[in-house]
């Protein structure tokens, strides 16, 4: 009779102690959803692509096969990317919005975006606009 109950005991100890631990594991993986690490991480990576449309000179080719390839080859995989590109032509000393186009993946609800400003050196300014989110 005593050796069912101890049995039993060690059960229910064993089964507090896992729903003990993967309560604590399910607070830290909600507490790490939000932080202000991974939206760092985000803005980063927003820039950085930014920053490579800019270097390859895929921004300054103005043409969308050139800036969606360069878009999806820096982007890493678990992330949705998108591109507004903003081309601005000089009168005077006053630059005036020339066109605006939008390039990569369509988004929808939180996302983030960083912005990356380009010259081609004769007189026309990009605005690129690149926004990240999760996939």
């Amino acid at each position: 009779m005593r050796r069912g109950i101890v049995l039993t005991t060690d059960s229910v100890m064993a089964l507090m102690l896992a729903l003990v631990f993967a309560g604590a594991t399910l607070l830290y993986v909600r507490s790490q959803e939000g932080s202000r690490f991974s939206e760092l991480n985000l803005v980063r990576t927003a820039y950085d692509i930014g920053f490579s449309l800019d270097r390859t000179g895929a921004l300054a080719s103005n043409n969308r096969t050139v800036i969606e390839t360069a878009l999806n080859a820096t982007k890493p995989g678990n992330l949705l990317a998108a591109a507004t590109v903003e081309r601005y032509v000089f009168a005077g000393n006053v630059p005036l919005l020339f066109d605006r186009r939008r390039y990569g993946d369509e988004m929808t609800g939180d996302r983030l975006t960083e912005k990356v400003v380009s010259s081609d050196g004769n007189g026309i300014l990009y605005l690129a606009r690149v926004e990240v989110a999760l996939k």
